[in-house]
């Protein structure tokens, strides 16, 4: 009786593991065949045939013309890979350039339920669990963001400085987004002002959201070091709204002395001391203008973001300010 309990276990066991292996082959399968396209990209079907290693030229196919812009083509390559292999994993491997590369082309949905379909077969797939938060964090969904983000954080085992120091951030980033939308004024300001102090790194974003919304904690959390990289955030605040108690004790006076709003001889920063010199001895008016550089790929961007929209990383960009000469536009009739 024994040997019989015993075997009729074991043979459950396999019967299920198999159950299981079909029912994800067949999820794979029918994902596949929910994105239409038109019949096998031509030379594929043949090349497949008497290749032994197709994968790798093929992916670099669709990868070249991804990269030139024909995401039609590229897709059409992958979905036609996929119905070639029977392996799961092969088929995989696929759907993870295939997620990203529908991400790329702005498909986020699509890209989302591949990489949801990825971890239904394949839950410790950090790099699959790596492109969904930021895939959620694009779709504004930051709580799914922040679980899948300690999924990564439970499969990733014994962290280095640098990974904990990302999840860290990423985590708090994440924390920020969600409390930016509680309704609870007080409530809300309190959280930002925990995670401001708990994550310097994410200054320019909560101070940023103070400055429209609680002015009075915009200045008061407001840097004495390292402020040059926020001279964005005050240089459009005009002067009634400056208040000079706090800003006469800060360095960051140097944007308003600039501008002309107090007195001054001299400016450290040299774009602000331009600004100054033009102002006070010139007829022609001057202004800053702003470049932003990511300091993972240097990246240049006219348009301030925490997260680098070339590598994705997260992080405060880099302010590059340069004078440059006052235009003004004339609005003409059309008429």
């Amino acid at each position: 009786m024994l040997v019989g309990i015993i075997a009729f276990v074991l043979l459950a066991d396999f019967y299920r593991n198999l159950y299981r292996k079909k029912q994800r082959q067949k999820s794979l399968n029918a994902l596949v065949k929910s994105y239409e396209h038109h019949g096998i990209f031509d030379g594929i079907a043949e090349f497949l045939k008497v290749s032994k290693e197709p994968i790798p030229t093929l992916v670099f196919l669709a990868k070249s013309y991804a990269k030139g812009g024909d995401n039609q083509q590229a897709i059409k390559i992958y979905l036609t890979l996929i119905e070639q292999f029977d392996k799961s994993r092969e088929k995989i491997e696929i759907l993870e350039e295939l997620g990203a590369l529908y991400v790329r082309a702005g498909f986020l949905q699509k890209g989302k339920d591949i990489y949801l379909e990825i971890l239904k077969n394949n839950p410790r797939n950090l790099k699959t669990l790596s492109n969904l938060v930021e895939l959620y964090g694009m779709l504004g969904d930051y709580q799914s963001a922040f679980d899948a983000l300690e999924c990564i954080e439970e499969n990733m085992g014994e962290l280095s400085k640098k990974q904990t120091d990302k999840l860290n951030l990423a985590r708090e980033y994440f924390r920020m987004q969600m409390s930016f939308v509680i309704r609870n004024e007080e409530e809300r300001n309190q959280a930002l002002i925990q995670i401001l102090q708990k994550e310097p790194r994410l200054r320019k974003v909560i101070l940023g959201f103070f400055k429209i919304n609680a002015p009075r904690l915009f200045w008061e959390y407001f840097p004495h070091k390292d402020w040059e990289n926020l001279i964005d955030l005050l240089w459009d605040i005009p002067a009634s709204k400056i208040p000079l108690s706090v800003i006469k004790e800060s360095p960051a006076i140097e944007v308003f002395q600039a501008k002309g709003y107090y007195p001054s001889t001299q400016c450290k920063n040299f774009s602000l001391e331009s600004i100054r010199l033009f102002q006070r001895y010139s007829e022609q008016k001057a202004t800053l203008g702003f470049l932003y550089v990511c300091p993972h790929c240097q990246s240049q961007f006219p348009f301030d973001d925490f997260r680098c929209s070339a590598c994705g990383e997260l992080g405060e960009l880099k302010l590059i300010t340069k004078p440059q000469r006052l235009q003004y536009e004339k609005n003409l009739s059309l008429l």
